[in-house]
């Protein structure tokens, strides 16, 4: 059976991208990881204090990985970029040589806030 992992990088545990990501994945056996419930660091090095490790070992564990992420100011959300920095870091200084460690697919769910008048519009 195929392992798959719903990473929410909202801040709010419950909130619309984690909705939108259970709804995907309603008939499908899976795992949830909130970014919000894990310490990494801004900054490129890994402190002692920082769990970006335990992140990496359970995206290692997963062959899908469904990344979702609120949409702020066009982009997505601080926790996905430092990740993203994080992952890319630790592979290119061969911290964890094997980056998110998946082998499955990726697929991405993201989520937006519409202003009251472009939704009348």
């Amino acid at each position: 059976m195929r392992k798959i992992l719903l990473i929410n990088s909202s801040p709010n545990k419950e909130g619309n991208t984690y909705r939108i990501g259970e709804e995907l994945l309603k008939n499908h056996c899976h795992e949830v990881l909130q970014m919000a419930d894990y310490k990494i660091s801004q900054y490129a090095q890994v402190g002692e204090e920082d769990q970006i490790k335990e992140v990496f070992d359970r995206i290692a564990q997963a062959d899908t990985l469904v990344v979702g992420s609120p949409v702020y100011w066009y982009t997505v959300s601080g926790m996905l970029k430092t990740f993203i920095g994080k992952e890319v870091t630790s592979t290119v200084l061969n911290r964890y040589p094997h980056g998110f460690g998946a082998q499955g697919d990726w697929i991405s769910t993201v989520d937006q806030w519409l202003d009251k008048e472009l939704n009348e519009a």
